[in-house]
């Protein structure tokens, strides 16, 4: 999702509106605080980092910030030019992303029409998040992959779409026979995605912020 579909590299502000609008100022001003050391520590460990402060001590079952803000700032994010790569493709549709499950699964599979979202799943203790991930080699996302093969889902020619700066998730991608790079140079001359192409209409928001906060602007 994040090397093939939108047009921004960096995931920190989607972290940042979760951190806002389900823990409130506070949290969000933390993470904008340790934002340099996010971008120190490397992909995966800035990656855990966001996450817990995102998500440790939320209610999972209150937990609503994926379905009713993300997939707007997620669709005004889309390129267009990776979009049609991805609808051109016909037949069953997978994305694969390193972000919490529970932050784009509503995103892709209601506004994209995506069948399968394969992502990070988050550890819950007694109905709240603990703000720690699961295994990549563990998370029931991974599980999903395993059916799509056995439901015979993959009968047709199967492309792979991702981008140069991503590692390519290898159990996924082996069974590609064509895989389309995307350069970070490709992406700077991406259009936005027009409204009118949007698979679903984006009707319903009910975020606090209207523009994206990326670590500036905020």
């Amino acid at each position: 999702m994040e090397g093939a579909l939108l047009k921004s590299s960096s995931v920190f502000p989607y972290f940042l509106l979760v951190a806002f609008e389900a823990g409130g100022p506070l949290r969000a001003f933390t993470l904008l605080l340790l934002y340099p050391i996010i971008c120190l520590v490397g992909k995966e460990w800035g990656l855990k980092i966001m996450v817990f402060v995102c998500f440790v001590g939320l209610k999972e079952a209150s937990f609503s910030v994926g379905r009713t803000v993300l997939p707007k700032f997620l669709l005004e994010d889309v390129g267009n030019e990776g979009f049609d790569m991805v609808m051109k493709c016909g037949g069953t549709k997978i994305a694969v992303t390193d972000m919490p499950r529970v932050m784009v699964d509503c995103f892709l599979t209601d506004y994209l029409r995506i069948e399968y979202v394969i992502g990070r799943e988050l550890k819950v203790v007694c109905g709240h998040f603990i703000g720690l991930m699961e295994d990549k080699k563990t998370s029931s996302g991974s599980m999903e992959l395993e059916k799509v093969p056995r439901e015979g889902k993959m009968d047709s020619p199967v492309i792979g779409i991702s981008c140069f700066n991503n590692s390519l998730h290898h159990q996924l991608f082996s069974c590609c026979e064509v895989v389309y790079m995307v350069s970070e140079a490709d992406k700077k001359n991406w259009q936005t995605l027009p409204r009118e192409k949007y698979p679903r209409p984006l009707i319903f928001h009910d975020g606090r912020l209207a523009l994206r906060p990326t670590p500036i602007a905020t």
